[in-house]
């Protein structure tokens, strides 16, 4: 263990078919069918492109093509918490489906509506949860979020699954599911985050969690995933990243791996100090890549010295006065 993890897919036909006209459907065919929602883009203020499609099960139709689909923007008012929906290219009966149909409509939300800055997004993993008081509390409920509106109105059966983050994190797209209704268990929610340092409160949560699996449980392949999600949704946020390099080369994903070293190095060059002397990396310590990024760090970031506690000072009389007790304030 090192000083650095304790911180924290051609179609072939024969020449008698080649005139023959083939469909090729994409999806996946499932007994109950699924749903499919993405995040397309964010606009100004709190908006936000998205598409949702409803696939039927095996044997219902044709796969790879919904029976429902919509698209279009998501956006609360500026001076209101009202969520407002305006579908660009819709049916809740999978009439007029087509694909180029759909792609257009896509080019245009993020061209003309220019709906096309990315954000990032916290997938939760339906897994076990390192043993640490209040963890999983924390990363499997919305009670760290101080939103507006408040979350919430859905049924018990509805379990929080993802947050779709706005670009400076002053939004969010919530999602909700119910994994014992496929073809009707997503609902979704757009918030305002008036405190957007909760994406990186999150994050630090999924570092956590994920070096606890590590250190105590030696799960590499939980510890991993959990590093992953947080990569994700705080691709600047080096403690994540720089652990994310050491799981992802200790699973022999060594090209990754340089990629998320790299990141962490970019924001701090003391990561390439920790890394210098990190064992996991031993494998790649001959690589030319490792040894690039080590040598192309930026010089460490300077720490703020801890504040000293204020002397005693002295009366008129030269009699040493009691220091006053610092106000301690619990958040």
């Amino acid at each position: 263990m090192t000083s650095a993890l304790l911180l924290a897919f051609s179609l072939a036909a024969p020449a008698s078919a080649a005139r023959t006209p083939v469909l090729v459907a994409v999806g996946t065919a499932t007994r109950t069918g699924y749903e499919e929602f993405s995040v397309l883009g964010w606009g100004d203020a709190c908006s936000v492109a998205v598409r949702y499609m409803r696939f039927p099960p095996e044997g219902a139709g044709l796969r790879g093509v919904p029976d429902a689909f919509r698209a279009g923007l998501m956006s609360l008012p500026p001076d209101g918490d009202a969520q407002v929906e305006d579908w660009i290219y819709s049916s809740d009966k999978g009439t007029g489906y087509a694909s180029e149909n759909m792609s257009r409509v896509v080019e245009d939300l993020r061209g003309e509506r220019r709906h096309d800055r990315p954000g990032t997004a916290e997938r939760l993993r339906s897994a076990h949860v390192a043993d640490q008081p209040g963890l999983e509390t924390l990363l499997n409920s919305t009670t760290v979020f101080k939103s507006d509106p408040p979350l919430g109105g859905f049924p018990e059966r509805f379990r929080f699954a993802a947050v779709h983050y706005a670009p400076l994190g002053s939004c969010a797209l919530f999602e909700f599911v119910d994994p014992a209704t496929p073809r009707d268990g997503l609902r979704t929610k757009l918030v305002r985050l008036p405190e957007p340092g909760v994406r990186r409160a999150r994050a630090r949560a999924h570092v956590t969690n994920a070096l606890l699996l590590y250190r105590n449980e030696t799960d590499l392949t939980a510890a991993e995933a959990e590093l992953a999600v947080a990569s994700a949704m705080d691709p600047q946020y080096p403690l994540a990243r720089y652990n994310h390099a050491i799981l992802l080369t200790l699973h022999g994903r060594f090209n990754a791996a340089i990629e998320s070293l790299k990141a962490a190095v970019k924001h701090d060059g003391a990561w390439a100090e920790e890394a210098s002397r990190a064992s996991e990396f031993e494998p790649l310590r001959e690589d030319p890549r490792f040894k690039a990024v080590l040598a192309g760090a930026p010089p460490p970031r300077r720490r703020p010295e801890p504040k000293r506690p204020p002397a005693a000072s002295t009366d008129a009389e030269g009699e040493k006065l009691a220091v006053p007790r610092p106000i301690r304030r619990h958040y």
